[in-house]
């Protein structure tokens, strides 16, 4: 960014202003943690708790009108205590994927086993509530890798058959758990991608079973045929007598992007914005790839891919020295992370940053016990 700002000049408006001082926050948390937490095994298991306190927001589970009338859902998704859907996804997405990985791998104590399969479920109501779909992709995805690790580690049919349930009960119960205006949402969202069919206000009085059987009446609707046009700009072929319809946004924004990125190298500087034909939307990129090579160019493209392959070189080097429950937790909640962001451009808050650096610091090596018969987070 630094770069970029030497050829772009410094931030001119109150937009780029605050892009870059959360940026800044935003490394500024992955420093701190990266060197307090190296050598103090005590450091990062506080730090990582931290990251787990978005599971008290299950307590509104039980009360659906307590979090309506603190302003915590808007249109019938849960918003928490946040200002964006996408970002407390990925909030949820940190401890729903850490209690997923001790439900399948808890052996010891049968009932936490059982608390750790309920914290999970109530997790994953909660992310079927705020009904962000690149979330709900990146839960079922890292999901199957983590249980992926277990098959794994247990090569046994019975205990693999186990974990199976146990994986299909957690999400089960998660549905059943989720408020009816979530279950209605996220229906509507997962079965609907045309984003002018989503709207909440619609379909707040329909049953389930109305919302599905409206989706597949739906299904004849032709996306927006959307091609390119001279010298990379897009141009829409529809016809003025045709009302446009937009299916899947990101389809027509990411090809767009994708061929604007290359026409400059060292970055376009921070809150880039780009309005998108064919599209009603004006804004980031709607990939966090895509945005941080269109704000910081190939150089700070290079550099976060450096980072984020020391990260995964360091679990995977965890994982084969001495395989750790939390290990397959954190690799986990990386991987959802990853994908989630890979639906939007929100890659500078500073959860992500310190998942990022105890990523970076995780490690059996230091541990002053046992290394074999010790989980580093849990012991």
């Amino acid at each position: 960014w630094l770069i970029t700002m030497f050829f772009k000049g410094p931030p001119m408006d109150s937009a780029m202003t605050l892009e870059c001082g959360r940026f800044i926050i935003a490394l500024l948390i992955f420093i701190l943690v990266l060197f307090y937490a190296r050598e103090d095994k005590m450091s990062l298991k506080k730090y990582f708790y931290a990251l787990l306190s978005p599971v008290f927001y299950i307590i509104f589970l039980f009360s659906p009108g307590l979090a309506a009338s603190n302003d915590l859902v808007v249109a019938g998704r849960f918003l928490g205590y946040t200002n964006n859907f996408n970002t407390i996804s990925k909030l949820i997405l940190i401890p729903a994927l850490f209690f997923i990985a001790y439900s399948l791998f808890e052996t010891k104590n049968k009932w936490l086993k059982i608390i750790y399969v309920l914290l999970s479920s109530g997790m994953v109501a909660v992310l079927l509530w705020a009904a962000s779909r690149g979330a709900l992709l990146a839960l079922v995805i890292s999901s199957l890798a983590v249980f992926a690790f277990f098959v794994v580690k247990n090569l046994s049919f019975k205990e693999v058959a186990k974990a199976s349930v146990i994986i299909f009960s957690i999400f089960i119960f998660g549905f059943l758990f989720a408020p009816h205006s979530g279950k209605q949402v996220v229906l509507n969202r997962v079965l609907n991608q045309d984003t002018l069919q989503t709207n909440y206000y619609g379909i707040k009085d329909e049953s389930l079973s109305d919302i599905f059987k409206k989706s597949i009446s739906n299904k004849n609707i032709v996306a927006d045929p959307v091609s390119s046009g001279k010298d990379g700009n897009h141009q829409s072929e529809i016809s003025e007598n045709e009302k446009p319809v937009v299916f899947e946004t990101r389809m027509v924004i990411w090809p767009f992007a994708l061929k604007q990125a290359p026409y400059n190298l060292f970055g376009n500087g921070p809150a880039f914005n780009v309005s998108y034909p064919g599209t009603p939307i004006s804004g980031g990129s709607h990939n966090s790839f895509i945005q941080i090579f269109f704000e910081t160019g190939i150089l700070g493209f290079t550099a976060f891919i450096y980072i984020l392959f020391k990260v995964g070189q360091n679990l995977k080097n965890n994982l084969q020295l001495n395989f750790s429950v939390a290990t397959v937790a954190l690799s986990g909640i990386l991987l959802s992370l990853l994908i989630a962001l890979a639906f939007d451009d929100n890659v500078k808050t500073f959860w992500f940053w310190a998942v990022m650096a105890i990523s970076l610091n995780f490690s059996l090596k230091n541990d002053p016990v046992d290394a074999k018969n010790t989980d580093p987070i849990l012991q």
